[in-house]
């Protein structure tokens, strides 16, 4: 073990980092790092993140007549810090049910939602309203 210069947080031998600020052994510290995408968590942490996720209210934000489409988006939101999920999906014959299918859906937890509608809207130049809508109007 080593203690971060840093925080004063024990880390195991075998990280170059700190887990919990990003500082190196050696007092270097990354203005780039965040706990939150790169950091480790102790055993305590994880479980407390995991109980709240599990509680965590998911709302929908789009959905897409296709599940490439709708990955493509779901990967744009993580790589900006938003968990998303595709739900829905359809794995065959999806033109013969295209009346009745919904299409896949993008999912976001809710305090997160109008920042990944904005993301949405900002990187595929229409709004997730019009995304709800699909391709039926073109």
């Amino acid at each position: 073990m080593w203690t971060c210069p840093n925080c004063k947080i024990e880390v195991e031998p075998d990280f170059d980092v700190c887990w919990s600020c990003g500082t190196s052994r050696d007092g270097q510290v990354d203005p780039d790092f965040s706990p939150d995408r790169e950091g480790v968590m102790d055993e305590k942490t994880y479980k407390a993140e995991l109980e709240a996720r599990q509680q965590e209210l998911l709302v929908t934000v789009a959905s897409f007549l296709t599940n490439m489409e709708a990955h493509v988006i779901r990967t744009r939101l993580e790589a900006e810090g938003i968990r998303a999920y595709v739900t829905q999906e359809q794995t065959s014959d999806w033109i013969l049910t295209r009346t009745s299918w919904s299409g896949a859906r993008i999912e976001v937890p809710e305090r997160d939602a109008e920042r990944a509608r904005r993301i949405i809207a900002s990187s595929w130049g229409r709004t997730s309203e019009e995304y709800a809508k699909g391709d039926e109007e073109e």
